[in-house]
């Protein structure tokens, strides 16, 4: 029979020990958590950049601009740079308004004495990347995390991107008119499936050629230099360095004349290819949340310029002869002088892709033809009917909408619609006097539709507007002149709140090959997915774009593998993200710059230590 142990002082139950053990454990216990919470469930990141803007901002200043008080944010660098902050920052430098386009002179800010505010801080959450399966697996307009494939410094670990999501696995995507498109790759044929990979390879040789090259000259520079403790030359004889650099220039040599053999073979049956994707491929439509984030304003009239300078947007009738449009406020109102359609149209401002938050110079824009507007539809007397017009090259969009509460699409060639049958029709109860009514007409993925009051009442059908992607292929990208345009007849009404907005445009930078085979566009940097140049995703490769298309370095310009992706060879392929890169799925900014009060101490006041509510917001 075992003996009977007594409990000795220091396990007796409250024992100071016993008590100090316990916290330990449970302060331990508390860490770990913490850590594997970090690790798998949320974690928390800074933008650097402005890729993203104006989804997410990185380094930016923030004013109200000076004619029509719109606020906005613009791009910084890095201020702890004294030489990088005069370069940005100088007497000639200016903000564009996105609203007004007003060049507001950077220096009535005075960023350089502590203006600059902090990226935006965000959460993301990993576990659902992690777990994949149906409903959490990556999805295409998710805002998300991974490593940066070209980081070349694995000394502090690799670098963390946020990019959006707008290619997945195993399907072919190609960037044509700002738009993005893809097909399934098991809607292609075997023929042209075997082209497109042929043409990863391609691609896979020119930039193993270019590494190749780039590690030779290392090595040269190091001998020059007599460096004997660079890291690519280390301690190693001279005679075996200048071997190694003859070997790697004569692979270089056999990966680019191989190169070479198999573009020509590809040259020939290019246009075969891209034929075939022009009839299969099909738009990638955003989702609801993706194009609410999306859009970006042209033009808000509750923030009427001041100035009106040249470039600068405003209302006005289009036939200065009718007095039926008063236009001279921040409401639009309409007294009808004849029975006849009398027109406004939005003048002074073209929609381009241009994004106001680079201070730089972004050289050529393209012009963007998706487009919205919004406005409050009030009815003050009378019956009759408003138009609302939107261009998109040499088509025009039209919403009708009667006070007895007959709606319509038209398209036509330009002008009002006459005798046309409508593409869509509904009736809904007639439009009450002063009770102002929500309208919301929009064109943009090829989509058509009218909304009031929240409810999409008309929409277009794929029948009745779709793209002809080999037309768009030839098209180039310069700014639209067509109108934004708004008719009414026999009804007094008033529009207030009204906004012009645009659609984000991803371009192509082609970097001036003027080909549809840009393959060779390695040799001065790459141009994936881009008009005439698709890509073929294979399993586990997914394709990010920046919101900031003009200056955002992204899939399409990535040519450079940093050395955690090197080793993999071919299975890594230039533009693209492997899923095991991936982090997580971008929900919340947390913490946008604060505001500062200019009572706290200068070194605590200048982070902004007041957190700024109204600019938390869910990332879409």
């Amino acid at each position: 029979m075992a003996a009977k142990q007594t409990p000795t002082e220091s396990s007796l139950p409250g024992h100071p020990q016993e008590s100090v053990r316990e916290s330990a454990e449970s302060l331990i216990i508390a860490f770990i958590m913490a850590f594997v919470f970090r690790a798998f469930v949320i974690e928390a990141f800074v933008i650097p950049t402005g890729s993203m803007a104006p989804t997410l901002y990185g380094r930016h200043g923030t004013m109200l601009c000076s004619d029509c008080g719109w606020e906005f944010a613009y791009g910084l660098t890095d201020l702890s740079s004294a030489a990088r902050t005069r370069e940005l920052l100088g007497p000639d430098e200016v903000a564009v308004c996105p609203n007004c386009n007003h060049r507001n002179p950077l220096t009535q800010i005075n960023d350089v004495k502590g203006n600059g505010q902090a990226g935006d801080r965000i959460l993301a959450l990993k576990w659902p990347y992690d777990l994949g399966g149906r409903g959490l697996a990556p999805k295409r307009w998710d805002v998300a995390l991974f490593k940066d494939p070209s980081d070349a410094d694995l000394s502090d670990g690799v670098t963390n991107f946020i990019k959006r999501m707008v290619g997945l696995p195993n399907e072919v995507l190609e960037i044509v008119d700002g738009d993005v498109y893809t097909v399934p790759v098991a809607e292609l044929s075997a023929p042209t499936l075997s082209v497109l990979d042929k043409a990863r390879h391609a691609k896979y040789l020119r930039s193993e050629a270019l590494s190749l090259r780039s590690q030779a000259r290392q090595i040269e520079t190091g001998i020059r230099r007599g460096e004997s403790q660079n890291p690519p030359t280390g301690n190693r004889p001279r005679a075996e360095l200048e071997s190694q650099i003859r070997e790697y220039e004569a692979d270089a040599r056999q990966m680019e004349s191989d190169s070479r053999l198999l573009e020509g073979e590809l040259r020939k049956v290019w246009s075969e290819v891209l034929d075939e994707l022009a009839r299969k491929m099909r738009i990638c439509r955003k989702t609801p949340l993706a194009r609410k984030a999306l859009w970006t304003v042209l033009y808000d009239h509750d923030f009427p310029p001041r100035s009106r300078a040249a470039g600068q947007p405003y209302w006005t009738r289009i036939d200065p002869a009718t007095a039926g449009w008063d236009a001279g406020s921040r409401v639009l109102k309409f007294h009808p002088a004849a029975d006849r359609f009398e027109g406004l149209a939005l003048r002074g401002k073209l929609a381009t892709d241009q994004v106001d938050y680079n201070v730089r110079d972004e050289g050529e824009v393209c012009g963007v033809t998706d487009l919205r507007l919004r406005l409050v539809f009030g009815r003050e007397a009378g019956e009759g009917t408003l138009m609302l017009k939107l261009p998109k090259r040499e088509r025009s969009f039209w919403a009708e909408l009667n006070s007895d509460g007959t709606l319509r699409l038209y398209e036509t060639r330009g002008h009002l619609p006459d005798g046309q049958a409508p593409l869509a029709v509904v009736k809904v109860p007639p439009f009450e006097v002063e009770q102002p009514v929500i309208v919301d007409f929009q064109d943009v993925d090829y989509h058509l539709s009218l909304t009031i009051n929240g409810e999409e009442l008309l929409a277009s059908t794929p029948e009745q507007f779709s793209p002809d992607i080999a037309v768009l292929r030839r098209s180039t990208c310069g700014p639209d002149r067509g109108e934004i345009q708004i008719f009414a007849r026999g009804m007094t009404l008033a529009l207030s709140h009204v906004v012009a907005e645009r659609d984000v445009y991803y371009r192509c930078p082609h970097r001036g090959t003027g080909d549809l085979f840009p393959i060779l566009a390695v040799t001065t940097g790459a141009t994936w997915g881009v008009t005439g140049n698709p890509i073929l995703l294979r399993e586990g490769e997914y394709f990010m774009l920046g919101d900031n298309s003009p200056g955002s370095k992204d899939s399409r310009l990535w040519d450079v593998v940093g050395p955690h992706l090197a080793e993999r060879g071919e299975a890594y392929q230039l533009g693209t993200v492997a899923a095991d890169q991936l982090i997580g799925r971008a929900f919340f900014v947390y913490w946008p710059s604060g505001h500062r009060t200019g009572l706290l101490p200068a070194f605590v006041d200048h982070y902004g230590p007041i957190p700024n509510v109204g600019r938390m917001r869910w990332i879409r």
